[in-house]
This record gives structure tokens, sequence and C-alpha cells, in this order.
């Protein structure tokens, strides 16, 4: 089992050369979809709390509808239907 192991990570010392700058550009893009994305949810949510709490009923009605809908999605469903609708 330790020779597997080691067998795995040899191929991945041989070629970090190669795959070292692949790697780190793609966790700085990953980084930047993160931060983008945490921005972008922090925004959607605090508009959505404070529609929810609008004295207009048909905004509020809205934000509740849309809370709950969300609410009951399936995470797995959506990113399936990102996936393979994207």
């Amino acid at each position: 089992m330790i020779d597997n192991i080691r067998d795995f990570l040899q191929v991945y010392v041989e070629n970090w050369s190669n795959w070292g700058p692949q790697i780190y550009a793609a966790v700085g893009v990953t980084i930047q979809l993160t931060v983008a994305s945490f921005s972008m949810a922090i925004v959607l949510g605090l508009l959505l709390a404070l529609g929810k709490m609008s004295r207009f009923p048909l905004l509020r009605a809205f934000c509740v509808a849309y809370v709950e809908v969300a609410r009951g999605i399936p995470v797995l469903a959506i990113l399936f239907l990102l996936y393979f609708g994207l």
C-alpha cells in the first residue's frame, strides 16, 4: 500500500514543474470567483431581507416567495441545472 501511494505521488513530483504554473493560475481564478460569489450573495441576501420587511405587499410577497422557492430546491438539483444547462 505504501508503494502505491509513493508511485501516485511520484507522478506529481516529476511533473510539478509543468503543472505548477497552471495550478497557481487556477487557484487565483478560484479565489476571485469565490470573492465575487460571496459579494453577490451578500448583496442579494440583504436586498431580499429588506424586501421581506417592506411595507409594500407586492414586494414583500415576491421576496417571501423567492426565498421559500429557493429553500425548497435541493442544491444538487441547482448544480445539475447549472452544469448541464450551461
